[in-house]
């Protein structure tokens, strides 16, 4: 069995309006909500191999606030997420190797377009902080395309 939890970053801030979108930092909201991510996942009793996270700075404020309460695994920033489309996420994933159990933390299209296709849900939007966890029967990454309707989406989570 795998898991797949998707984690978009939490709220943001468009205070500045000059600063290019990758530096985005929270914004109070986003912090507070980033923080009880962690501790939903914890009370949830989720468990995580590997983290990827995207190298924005929204995404990576929002892991360093999840993980005072949760244990993320293993983390590695990957650039590829900023900006991915849905075939890039879904490549990154199924690269995945010795990781039973994978938190990916990135940004809207992408994350909600690989939530709908894997699980053949109409989400439309997982909002900032919103998680989906899903299983597949499947021993390896490679196989969780041929393993797609086996899976379930076990929750989502809206924080807006």
């Amino acid at each position: 069995m795998l898991t797949l939890t998707l984690l978009r970053h939490a709220k943001s801030s468009w205070d500045n309006p000059v600063q290019l979108d990758f530096d985005r930092v929270l914004n109070k909201r986003g912090k507070q909500n980033a923080e009880e991510v962690g501790q939903f996942l914890k009370s949830s009793s989720f468990a995580v191999d590997l983290t990827l996270c995207s190298t924005a700075q929204r995404t990576r404020e929002t892991l360093e606030l999840v993980r005072l309460n949760f244990n993320p695994g293993k983390v590695v920033y990957e650039e590829k997420i900023y900006a991915a489309s849905l075939n890039a996420l879904l490549v990154l994933v199924m690269e995945v190797q010795n990781a039973k159990s994978v938190l990916l933390i990135g940004h809207n299209p992408a994350i909600t377009a690989l939530a709908e296709f894997l699980s053949d849900e109409k989400i439309e939007n997982i909002p900032t902080s919103g998680l989906v966890k899903m299983e597949f029967h499947a021993e390896n990454w490679m196989d969780i395309l041929s393993a797609k309707r086996k899976l379930t989406l076990k929750r989502f989570v809206e924080r807006d």
